[in-house]
């Protein structure tokens, strides 16, 4: 079997997808280290009336974990999503909007290079992108697939 040939454009989708890759992951353990200090500092409360019985005696007092910020009490996430935006600032991330995160603007960027990797690489993998997103498992090993084919036909 012959190897194909790589466009233009499915060079660039790689070029790009990997750029976006590298500053997602450049910026990771940064902001998430500011985002979790920031709640832990905001102390922001549980909503307890979001917790059943079982949940209101496991918890501490205050969330710790960014992931559990939906179930804070509206007050303290506020407070939380102003204190959010001002450490965004202090570390130097601009974002569009007020209330984005950098971390979280990255990550969708990268996912956005990774369906144009996929688009551009249709003609070799014969897989439309509707389909490739349907595992996301399966769609980033794709991805992963398709790096792999395209760089090693640079080299």
């Amino acid at each position: 079997m012959e190897a194909p040939m790589i466009t233009t454009e499915l060079e660039h989708a790689v070029t790009h997808y990997l750029a976006t890759k590298t500053y997602t992951e450049t910026i990771r353990p940064d902001v998430e280290a500011y985002k979790t200090e920031t709640l832990i500092a905001c102390k922001v409360r549980w909503d307890t009336a979001l917790l059943d019985r079982r949940e209101r005696a496991e918890r501490t007092e205050f969330i710790t974990d960014m992931k559990y910020t939906y179930l804070g009490l509206d007050e303290d996430c506020n407070r939380l999503w102003v204190a959010l935006d001002a450490a965004h600032k202090a570390h130097g991330f601009k974002v569009a909007e007020v209330g984005q995160c950098p971390l979280l603007v990255a990550e969708h960027n990268e996912i956005k290079a990774m369906w144009a990797v996929v688009t551009e690489a249709e003609y070799i993998t014969d897989i439309p992108l509707d389909r490739a997103t349907n595992n996301v498992e399966r769609f980033h090993k794709l991805v992963d697939l398709i790096v792999g084919l395209v760089l090693s036909l640079e080299a």
